[in-house]
């Protein structure tokens, strides 16, 4: 799987452009975000029929994007 369609953080940006310095910023951003010990990233779930229903999510979870 390459990196531009990583079911993740490291999708939202393209390879070869950490040179630039706002998707460095980006990068770094969310790379604080995700480690926080209170933020769970779950990639590539599906969700509604046929995956997991959205109402679930919203019982086990504070925010789901």
């Amino acid at each position: 799987m390459s990196p531009s369609s990583a079911p993740g953080p490291a999708g939202a940006t393209r390879p070869g452009a950490s040179y630039h310095e706002k998707i460095k910023s980006l990068r770094n951003s969310l790379r604080t975000i995700l480690e926080h010990e209170r933020v769970r990233f779950l990639g590539g779930v599906g969700v509604g029929p046929g995956g997991v229903p959205a109402a679930r999510l919203r019982e086990l979870y504070h925010a789901v994007v």
